[in-house]
């Protein structure tokens, strides 16, 4: 099931329209022609509600049935997508250097037993990740503290 849009419910007094809503309804197609209508809805002050019993008319309820028919056995069109024309081959030019590597933003890396550096603006639970992945590519065994302004790692084996 899923929700289909309806044209807008519009209240008129003596000619002159004085509320329009938007309308959506869900249902299920069970057959081609057989489309059965679970729930319909309109939208007043940015809010879906259930549509009151004294709108719903046997006129709106078959017009909601067209409807529902109409989008639940809607095919989408299939878009041909133009043949490419075989890629060019060019010669002589040079492929970029390979890159090794990148720049570690915190220095797990280049830590010793004993060593400790300080974060801002993080807390243990914050900086966890960081900690752990560290933990997993090189085996080091890290302490964590929050402190006052940030987070302050050490290296214990």
């Amino acid at each position: 099931m899923r929700w289909h849009d309806a044209p807008p419910i519009v209240s008129t007094v003596d000619g002159d329209q004085i509320a329009k809503w938007s309308l959506r309804f869900c249902g299920v197609l069970h057959a081609p022609t057989d489309f059965e209508v679970y729930a319909i809805e309109l939208k007043a002050d940015g809010v879906w509600r259930a549509l009151p019993e004294f709108h719903l008319t046997e006129q709106l309820y078959s017009s909601l049935v067209r409807l529902g028919i109409a989008a639940e056995t809607y095919v989408k069109p299939r878009f041909r997508v133009p043949a490419v024309s075989r890629p060019l081959i060019e010669h002589s030019i040079p492929a970029p250097a390979p890159v090794r590597g990148s720049v570690r933003k915190y220095p797990f890396d280049d830590m010793k037993i004993g060593d400790s550096f300080f974060v801002a603006g993080f807390t243990s639970c914050q900086f966890g990740g960081r900690v752990t992945m560290a933990k997993l590519r090189k085996g080091f065994r890290f302490r964590m503290r929050t402190e006052a302004g940030g987070v302050r790692i050490w290296r214990i084996a």
